[in-house]
This record gives structure tokens, C-alpha cells and sequence, in this order.
């Protein structure tokens, strides 16, 4: 009998600029950003979720690209409702900036673990004893703090093997359905597309609430599932 993938869900953040969707990139091989104004203005504007298969382990990574900049922040705080895990992005040359102490505060506000990947630290002014000081102040404790360079592609499989450490325990799917909308495109020939995150539970009928019908499913992939 085959085995269930067991899954993480990671939200991936930190201030605007940190490295955020070039460090997701260098794991999965994907970039994220895909929006037009994404592309022309380098920014993440809009929540993603990029999966990354770890075979060996039978570990299934759900990575959660965030917005960094304050003005899309509701991003952010889905996805902190959602994971289970938060990378906290921190440029080793800027160091904790506004967004990073918002998100460390509500991470551990929600009891989430927290990894922090200092980027960029192939750049001659870094500074990761601040990093680690500054972490340490907030939280009273050292938090695991990988150094990684997506140009110099260092740290990044040390990153993954440390969030592979926090698979979580799901045995929810008898429960009551609760899910989350973590965003919503158009897809043609189809209509809306609702992507949604289950906590609990699982979709058995052609409702997922009083007002929304479920017509299709589809893995992130785009494979049509049978439900």
C-alpha cells in the first residue's frame, strides 16, 4: 500500500526585497511571480503556492510566497493562518527591517515555528551576528537561522532538510470541513478558480458552502481530481 505524502505548509516571508520568490525559486525551480506588475516592478503582490517534493522522505513542501511590502499584507496574514511553518526571509545586508519584526511578533503570537534564511549573504556587507541577536532579543531563545545565496546557491539544501523536520500530523479528515481561500484566478474555459487551502476535513459534495458550487477540482498542478 502506497504511503501518504506527508505535508508542510511553509510561508515564505519577510520585507519587501529580501529574496523571498529567488529563494523559493532556487529550491523548486519555479518562479512564483508571474503577475505583470510582479514582473516589471520585482515585488510579490499576491499569496502563491509552489509544492516541492522531497521523494526520499515522501515529504510534499507546500511553500506559501507572501507579499513583503505593507500595502498587500492581508497575503501575509492568510497565510499565516494557514501554515505551519514560517521561513522568515531576512537580507543579510539590511537585516530585521519593519515587515520582519511584524512577522516574527504574529508568528509567535500563533505559536508558529519559526526558521530564519538570511539571503544574500554572498554580499560583502552582511551582518548575521545582528541577525542572530536580534532574534534572540524577540524571542528569548536562539531560532535556527541557515546562511543561504541563491547566486552563489549555498544553504539552500541545508534549508530544506531543516524545514523537512517540521512535518505535521494531520488526522483531521473525519472532522467538520474548514478551509481557507488563499486566492482566486480566472481560468478559461472554466470560470473562477478558487485556490483553497483545507484544514480540516475534506469536499464530498458538489457545495463547498451555501453559495459556493464546486463544478471541478484541481490539483495546483492543473490535473482535474475526481472528489
Amino acid at each position: 500500500m502506497k504511503k501518504k505524502k506527508r505535508v508542510i505548509n511553509v510561508l515564505v516571508a519577510g520585507h519587501s526585497q529580501s529574496g523571498k520568490s529567488s529563494l523559493i525559486s532556487a529550491i523548486c525551480g519555479v518562479f512564483p511571480d508571474s503577475l505583470d506588475y510582479e514582473l516589471a516592478h520585482g515585488t510579490t503582490i499576491s499569496l502563491k503556492v509552489i509544492q516541492f517534493e522531497l521523494k526520499n522522505q515522501n515529504i510534499l513542501l507546500n511553500f506559501l510566497d507572501s507579499p513583503g511590502h505593507a500595502d498587500f499584507k492581508g497575503g501575509i496574514a492568510l497565510g499565516l493562518e494557514f501554515t505551519d511553518l514560517l521561513v522568515l526571509v531576512v537580507s543579510g545586508s539590511e537585516g530585521f527591517q519593519a515587515r520582519t519584526y511584524w512577522l516574527f511578533e504574529n508568528a509567535t503570537l500563533r505559536n508558529i515555528p519559526i526558521i530564519i534564511a538570511a539571503t544574500k549573504m554572498d554580499l560583502r556587507n552582511v551582518n548575521l551576528d545582528k541577525i542572530k541577536f536580534e532574534s534572540k532579543k524577540l524571542a528569548n531563545r536562539i531560532i535556527p537561522t541557515i546562511e543561504t545565496s541563491v547566486k552563489k546557491n549555498f544553504g539552500i539544501e541545508e534549508l530544506v532538510q531543516k524545514i523537512s523536520l517540521y512535518v505535521k500530523i494531520r488526522d483531521k479528515t473525519n472532522s467538520e470541513l474548514s478551509f481557507i481561500i488563499l486566492g482566486f484566478n480566472l481560468k478559461k474555459g472554466i470560470g473562477e478558480v478558487l485556490n483553497v487551502g483545507i484544514i480540516s476535513g475534506k469536499i464530498e459534495t458538489n457545495w463547498l458552502t451555501e453559495k459556493i458550487k464546486v463544478r471541478h477540482i484541481f490539483s495546483l498542478g492543473g490535473v482535474q481530481l475526481e472528489y
